[in-house]
């Protein structure tokens, strides 16, 4: 069952996104076209960002991701940070996105995990890479 924690405002998201987005350093060269090189710079180095460097994050992640981002973005969304148990992680959809749908077009989180594990590949492969990297770095904390 889906536990709604609380209401975020949208430069939480922002900052959420740009962090994820740009904690890959595949990302960084493609960062670099859209925020200040000492900010690119700190995150290449593992610093800690402060306030001035979120903001840059901020509008980096609406230039970068602008065609996604735009029409969701003029939408009166209200923002909310939510936890989830495991068990409903195989419900949950994701995006609309060409590549997912083309494989999996319930776009169902565990259809798309059952694809991956055939080593189908999605989006030319480059997203299988993608969970690859993050499976191997990921840590599961169960309550």
């Amino acid at each position: 069952m889906i536990q709604v924690l609380h209401q975020v405002l949208e430069a939480e998201v922002l900052r959420s996104w740009a962090s994820a987005e740009f904690s890959n350093p595949m990302r960084w060269d493609q960062l670099s076209q859209f925020a200040p090189a000492e900010v690119v710079q700190r995150l290449r180095l593992g610093v800690p960002t402060d306030e001035n460097d979120w903001k840059a994050l901020e509008v980096a992640i609406r230039q970068f991701r602008a065609p996604l981002l735009r029409g969701l973005l003029a939408l009166p969304i209200q923002w909310h940070s939510a936890e989830l148990a495991v068990k409903d992680l195989e419900a949950l959809r994701v995006i609309a996105y060409g590549p997912f749908v083309e494989v999996t077009p319930s776009r169902v989180l565990k259809d798309i995990v059952k694809v991956l594990e055939q080593d189908r590949q999605i989006d030319g492969g480059m997203f299988n890479v993608n969970v690859h990297r993050i499976r191997a770095g990921f840590l599961i904390r169960l309550k």
